[in-house]
């Protein structure tokens, strides 16, 4: 009986579905805020701030994923394999770099080409984020496709999240831009800029992993035996 509990419907993926998003939107500019905060301290080493900063990152991803069934274990696990996979894309990023960070310059001035860090650096976190998120609702599931679909799909929207970014990072890089920037809202360094761009951001990489384990999943492997105990009955 305790199996059962982990193996949903597509009905029930799709109807538990709302709650995993709304807890993402909160969790993701609650996260963003934090992040703000930890960015530009200078006191702590930076191997340190890094542990302390994907560990929030984690934990926040991971959350609303185990959050409306309760399975607190079930988060602490994910969030430590995420971690863990955070830091092999932090070693990697570097050696294999997407094509899409390395464009030509947006200023003038500025050189034929120029490779942009925190772009490759900002895909490689989404699409392990994506596929890791995709690959625990697949495992809410309870099915081999849900979770195979849930990591492809949750990956591949990680990458579409990181290219997007380049186009926030050209647009920032224009100073016209920037001085029409109302303080504190829209300029890059604001607080409150974070917070929508983690909300909307976490958000955007749980509807492609949940879709993508909603895909994969098939119909309640109860509803045979249910159907067959009905016809029993009528009998």
């Amino acid at each position: 009986m305790a199996q059962q509990r982990w193996i949903l419907s597509r009905g029930q993926m799709l109807r538990s579905m709302p709650k995993h998003l709304l807890a993402a939107l909160v969790s993701g500019a609650v996260a963003g805020m934090l992040l703000y905060g930890l960015k530009d301290v200078q006191a702590l080493p930076v191997w340190l701030l890094f542990i302390i900063m994907g560990t929030l990152w984690a934990n926040a991803a991971v959350m609303p994923v185990a959050l409306p069934g309760r399975h607190w274990s079930f988060a602490f696990i994910g969030a430590m394999m995420l971690f863990l996979l955070l830091v092999a894309g932090t070693v990697l990023a570097p050696k294999f770099p997407f094509s899409h960070s390395h464009v030509p310059a947006p200023l003038p001035g500025g050189g034929d080409y120029t490779d942009v860090a925190e772009v490759n650096a900002i895909t490689w976190g989404a699409v392990l984020t994506g596929g890791c998120l995709g690959l625990l609702y697949g495992l809410l599931a309870g099915r081999t496709p849900a979770m195979a679909v849930g990591l492809a799909l949750g990956a591949a929207t990680g990458y579409v999240l990181g290219a997007v970014s380049l186009s926030a990072f050209q647009w920032l890089a224009d100073p016209r831009v920037v001085s029409r920037m109302p303080p504190m809202v829209w300029r890059f360094d604001g607080i409150l800029h974070f917070a929508w761009q983690g909300a909307l951001a976490m958000l955007v990489l749980h509807v492609g992993a949940c879709v993508g384990a909603i895909l994969g999943t098939g119909p309640s492997p109860d509803a045979p035996a249910n159907r067959k105990s009905k016809i029993e009955n009528r009998k």
